[in-house]
């Protein structure tokens, strides 16, 4: 399995886990690297992210998949046949409602299987875990779930969540152990400039981490 999971902020935050990325997007050299988004109304600005973001490492172009709409034959194409894919960031709660209305799960899911390098960015990275309920917090600045989406079901690449722009509050700190312990789940919880890369199962961590488990929090060490 090959993911690489960011938290959020700038190149120059993300520097070294970028480095390890792009040599990965190089040795697969593909033709073209699409990337999914959501809303359709905010594709010019996502184009212009991704751009931006990814001009100082690649000068490979990207092609948009917007998935709040039905998912053409051509971009299953696309997708089949190249080896990276991006997920940009966005509400969660309605990329998670988009995926499952227009075929997204699937067509994601089938993409990691066969190898393909799979790169998530905030609610992307939401979206590998098996549930995107963290979208929900913390409780002062939550995404706002206004599609009703009751199945937060996400596609489950990975076993633990993961809570995105962490800032090491002792407000947020409460309500993510008070999380893992009522679910008896694991987060981790990851600052900008943090994020975690598998390839080809083993995993590399890079950046400030904090692992949540049954009420405990735990600093991780990074392995980059």
């Amino acid at each position: 399995m090959n993911l690489a999971l960011y938290s959020g902020g700038t190149p120059e935050q993300n520097h070294m886990m970028n480095q390890a990325v792009f040599t990965m997007i190089r040795e697969r050299n593909p033709k073209i690297i699409p990337f999914l988004t959501v809303p359709k109304a905010k594709i010019a600005y996502a184009q212009d992210w991704i751009e931006n973001y990814c001009n100082a490492y690649t000068a490979i172009p990207f092609s948009p998949i917007i998935i709040d709409e039905p998912i053409s034959a051509q971009d299953i194409k696309i997708c089949k046949e190249s080896s990276v894919l991006f997920i940009t960031g966005g509400n969660t709660y309605r990329f998670l409602h988009a995926l499952k209305v227009n075929g997204g799960i699937k067509l994601l899911q089938d993409f990691v299987t066969r190898g393909g390098l799979l790169i998530g960015f905030s609610a992307g990275a939401m979206l590998t875990t098996p549930s995107i309920e963290l979208a929900g917090y913390p409780s002062t600045d939550p995404d706002i779930n206004d599609v009703d989406l009751r199945d937060l079901q996400a596609l489950g690449l990975v076993k633990y969540e993961i809570f995105p722009h962490y800032d090491n509050s002792t407000a947020v700190d409460e309500e993510l152990r008070q999380y893992t312990y009522q679910n008896n789940k694991v987060l981790y919880a990851l600052s900008d400039g943090a994020g975690i890369l598998l390839q080809d199962g083993r995993e590399r961590l890079f950046g400030s981490i904090v692992m949540f488990d049954n009420g405990e929090k735990a600093k991780i060490t990074c392995s980059c």
